[in-house]
């Protein structure tokens, strides 16, 4: 997200510190100029790949896209775009914003691979098993934030099908495969690595 600062009239006091409410313009003065920097430290960090994510999607922080290309791997960060249909329905119920080169403009959503072609995928209320091992924050829940239902895939033991991955995130209100089960991987735009995430329980 790149902050858009509009050029100010900026009243002569200010340079010259002079009249009664000098110290409020210098005030004023020193804001302008650090959302000015923080703008420009936005933009340059957008031009050179970085992103930061203050969604469930991923843990809060400081992200690269990298030049490489997507390989698809269990562990890996992508970007994926969301399918038209899943896609209008995220962005209605406010789970996914516009801004984007993805399905009706909306930005890609950061995820975790966690299921590649031939993985066997358990899907119960308790959450998502691949190949026998329990994936954690992956229980879906039942309603969002506004008590709204979600979405779930029948419960059962999926084999992964060509072509096709699951994606999940570390946090229990992450919006993925646990609530639209397995995704085209031809969506996968591109991957990203973490430069600096927070860190809870230090």
């Amino acid at each position: 997200m790149v902050l858009s600062v509009r050029r100010a009239r900026v009243p002569s006091q200010l340079y010259s510190g002079l009249g009664p409410s000098s110290g409020l313009n210098s005030l004023h003065s020193c804001v302008f100029l650090g959302l000015l920097t923080f703008g420009a430290l936005l933009a340059a960090a957008r031009v050179s790949g970085f992103r930061f994510n203050l969604t469930s999607s991923l843990p809060i922080g400081l992200y690269r896209v990298t030049n490489d290309p997507p390989t698809l791997q269990r562990g890996a960060i992508v970007l994926y775009c969301l399918p038209p249909s899943i896609a209008r329905f995220a962005h209605e119920r406010g789970y996914v914003p516009t801004g984007g080169r993805c399905a009706d403009g909306l930005v890609p959503i950061g995820k975790v691979v966690v299921a590649l072609s031939g993985d066997t995928v358990s899907v119960t209320t308790a959450g998502i098993t691949v190949n026998g091992r329990r994936q954690l924050h992956s229980r879906p829940l039942p309603l969002d934030r506004r008590e709204r239902e979600l979405p779930r895939p029948r419960e059962g033991v999926y084999v992964t099908r060509p072509g096709y991955i699951w994606l999940l995130a570390p946090s229990d209100r992450s919006f993925d495969s646990r609530y639209l089960g397995e995704l085209s991987a031809a969506n996968v735009t591109g991957r990203v690595r973490p430069f600096w995430i927070e860190v809870h329980g230090r």
